[in-house]
């Protein structure tokens, strides 16, 4: 970090490996020099922490060259952003193959992961997890894990995603919840549409478990706004609710 740069060119890859630790503090660039018509890659299959006040920018080249972020480790953005506008070329989160990413996890801390807007897909795969409180500049598909605040218990968190949610079959939604009141339970707000399921998965997609304080028992009725959003997908169902 410190207002740097990794250059990468056409076809190279920067690969943090399964038992390393890439850390970044403050603004780091990665990404081609110039333009170019073949992606870079920048992979994490290790431990990566990006922590602020900072930007980690994935570059581009706006002539058909990308820096693909392939995050398959565990990255944890702390106070900091990590900037990924597949939008506008500069980066598409995905495999070396185009595919979506899958067994990772992602922790936000107070970090914001931008993708280039509320109309730009990003999935969430089968066997990854996406915790913590922060934001995402994306139009979020779920089919593995989310996760506010921690991943069982306190501390309580938001997810704030600028697009819609979409939950896909296996997705799971976990939120623990200690009160009614703001700051004591999970949630997740999302700035477009929700679907969780219509007419035509009569039985709904996805898993949503809602996981009670020690001690905490709602009042019959009191409402807790786990998921809120603008508008919602017609005759909306989850699959299975679980709570203890």
């Amino acid at each position: 970090g410190g207002n740097s740069r990794l250059d990468l060119l056409p076809g190279t890859e920067f690969q943090n490996r399964a038992g390393g630790t890439v850390t970044v503090s403050g603004n780091l660039q990665a990404g081609p020099p110039a333009a170019q018509t073949s992606p870079a890659y920048f992979r994490n299959d290790g431990t990566m922490t990006v922590t602020g006040p900072g930007t980690l920018t994935f570059t581009g080249s706006g002539n058909g060259g990308t820096t693909r972020f392939d995050q398959n480790g565990s990255l944890t953005v702390t106070n900091a952003t990590v900037l990924c506008r597949s939008a506008s070329n500069e980066c598409v989160w995905s495999d070396a193959n185009g595919g979506p990413v899958c067994d990772s996890i992602t922790t936000l801390d107070g970090g914001t992961i931008d993708c280039g807007g509320t109309t730009v897909p990003v999935m969430i795969s089968n066997g990854s997890t996406l915790r913590g409180a922060g934001t995402l500049n994306c139009a979020l598909s779920v089919r593995g894990l989310l996760a506010p605040g921690a991943s069982a218990g306190v501390p309580y968190g938001t997810l704030n995603v600028a697009g819609g949610v979409t939950v896909g079959p296996g997705g799971a939604f976990d939120f623990d919840l200690g009160g009614s009141s703001p700051g004591n339970h999970d949630r997740v707000v999302s700035g477009g549409d929700c679907g969780v399921g219509s007419s035509g998965f009569p039985d709904g997609l996805g898993t949503l478990t809602l996981r009670l304080a020690s001690g905490y028992a709602p009042p019959l009725g009191e409402a807790i706004p786990v998921l809120t959003y603008t508008s919602i997908q017609a005759d909306p169902a989850f699959n299975r609710v679980d709570a203890n």
